[in-house]
C-alpha cells in the first residue's frame, strides 16, 4: 500500500536545547503508517519564517 499525506505542518521547538523537529498531523500520520508498514511520505510547503529558511 502507497499513502501520501499532504498538508501543514509545524516545528516543534525546545527553546532550552536549542532543538527543533518537523511534527503535525499529516506528518505524524505519515511517520505511524511507515510503522505499520506502509510506504508512506510527506508532501507539504516550507514557509519563509527563520525555521523555513534553516
Amino acid at each position: 500500500m502507497r499513502i501520501v499525506t499532504v498538508g501543514d505542518n509545524c516545528m516543534d521547538v525546545y527553546q532550552a536545547s536549542g532543538k527543533a523537529y518537523p511534527g503535525g498531523n499529516p506528518v505524524n500520520v505519515a511517520v505511524y503508517l511507515k510503522g505499520l508498514g506502509a510506504e508512506a511520505a510527506y508532501m507539504g510547503w516550507v514557509g519563509t519564517d527563520p525555521m523555513g529558511r534553516s
